[in-house]
């Protein structure tokens, strides 16, 4: 029981402080996307923190698809959470990217 909870807590946690690490680490500036070298690095690794937002969007999709199954006489709330928890992840992610 609480090893798919702690599953949880390391996919979510963990690909956010990995995505933001990539994204902190290789930003799309203008002199990085000058540069041949570091412009396929920078991409590629963003396309990759994308990837890990995916996933994550994903896995949280499946975790509250799994709740509404079971628990349907409360779903509304749990719909509310979902939107709250994915719109906190875009926010996140457009403050990260703005800087």
């Amino acid at each position: 029981m609480i090893l798919p909870r702690l599953m949880a807590i390391l996919i979510i946690g963990g690909g956010y402080m990995l995505s933001r690490a990539i994204f902190s680490a290789w930003p799309l500036n203008k002199e990085q996307l000058e540069d041949k070298e570091t412009k396929s690095i920078s991409i590629s690794m963003w396309i990759v923190g994308f990837g890990i937002i995916i996933g994550q969007l994903i896995y949280i999709w499946v975790i509250f698809s799994r709740v509404f199954a079971t628990v349907e006489s409360i779903s509304f709330i749990f719909l509310f959470f979902k939107i709250v928890i994915t719109g906190l992840i875009v926010l996140l992610l457009y403050k990260n990217i703005r800087g």
